[in-house]
């Protein structure tokens, strides 16, 4: 089978719903045409949305690699780099709270978030989650800006407008 069957064989598993199966076929594309700059770019996607972010950076890599002026390839290193940050803090998170009594990580969780924000700008759940950090560190005004800017990217996540009419409302009770 060559490659382009492959690639077709891989949406269809994706509209199945088989994320498993469509980066095996896309791996066999590769193998097939292993200097498609796109076959990797579409196994890096794949896989960034079924949560496996270090094989999604290697294709993703590679894409970029093999097409060097191609800034998709690029920037979705950037957004696979600010997800790893993001599952990062959430560990750090997961992880103080469920070690109550050590010393406070909420420092180097808005380290890695605000990195996050930097190399993926427009991701809407980075800003939130980092707006999330900032309010429990006592970063109200800096909270209340990222909380802003994540409705802007995104004006449907829930999450935020709650964060955002909590947060407002203890800004008119300080005031």
């Amino acid at each position: 089978m060559d490659a382009n069957k492959k690639i077709k064989k891989a949406y269809e598993a994706i509209l199945a719903g088989d994320f498993e199966r469509a980066i095996d076929c896309f791996e066999q594309a590769i193998a097939e045409e292993p200097l498609e700059a796109a076959h990797y770019y579409k196994l890096a996607i794949t896989c960034s949305r079924s949560g496996k972010l270090g094989k999604a950076l290697n294709a993703a890599e590679a894409a970029s690699r093999l097409a060097p002026s191609h800034e998709g390839y690029t920037q979705l290193i950037a957004h696979i780099e600010a997800m790893q940050l993001m599952e990062q803090a959430n560990d750090l998170l997961a992880h103080r709270i469920a070690e109550q009594g050590k010393p406070p990580t909420i420092d180097l969780v808005m380290e890695l978030l605000e990195k996050a924000v930097r190399l993926d700008p427009l991701s809407a759940e980075a800003f939130l989650f980092l707006s999330a950090a900032y309010e429990e560190a006592g970063r109200r005004a800096m909270a209340l800006r990222t909380v802003r800017e994540a409705l802007r990217l995104n004006p449907k996540l829930v999450e935020a407008k709650r964060i955002l009419a909590r947060l407002s409302y203890i800004d008119d009770s300080l005031h």
